[in-house]
Order: C-alpha cells, then structure tokens, then sequence
C-alpha cells in the first residue's frame, strides 16, 4: 500500500516543501514519557516495520508498556481488510478490543 514515491509525497504533504523538516515531525523523534500503554500493530510486509519497531522500543526503553505485534504476511494499513472477510484483520481488530478494555 505504501511506496517510496507514495511517501514522498505523502511527507510534502504531512510538512510542506522543505530541505529541513521539523525534528518533531516524526514520531521516532518524540518524547515517550509519560504516555499510557500502547499497542503497536505492523505488518511483516509493510514499509513501515522497522520504524514500528524503533517506536516500541524507544518508549519501552523509558518505561512505557508498549506491546508490539509483527503480523505475518500483513501490509500497512492492514485492519481495513476486516470489512472485505480477512481473518487476520479481524484478528488484529479483535486483540485490538482486548487491549482496551484491559487498560480502561
């Protein structure tokens, strides 16, 4: 679902036409501190993986609970299959639920 053109463009979008971007425009450059248990969904196909990772591990690393699934085969974006009978998007939507629930 994601190319590197498709990101290009998407980036000009997210921050405008600039050499410099705003150091927080990405979230690997945020502070982790203090936010509550989050879940991260990623595909192991996606493009977006490795900076999934890089997320989880960087508010791991101050004490957030951040729980990581790689979902084997999936791409980005991959819960929206849910509606057209994908398993393992309802799957993901599903423990999606449980995470809440356990954490409100």
């Amino acid at each position: 679902m994601l190319t590197m053109e498709g990101l290009k463009e998407y980036r000009e979008w997210y921050i405008g036409y600039t050499d410099r971007p705003p150091v927080l425009a990405s979230p690997l450059q945020g502070d982790f501190r203090g936010l509550p248990p989050m879940i991260i969904h990623v595909g192991s196909d996606e493009i977006l993986r490795d900076d999934a990772v890089r997320v989880a591990k960087q508010a791991q690393a101050v004490g957030v609970d951040a729980k990581l699934e790689i979902w084997d085969g999936m791409w980005h974006v991959f819960h929206s299959a849910a509606a057209m009978g994908v398993p393992e998007s309802q799957a993901a939507l599903d423990k999606i639920g449980e995470f809440v629930r356990k954490h409100i």
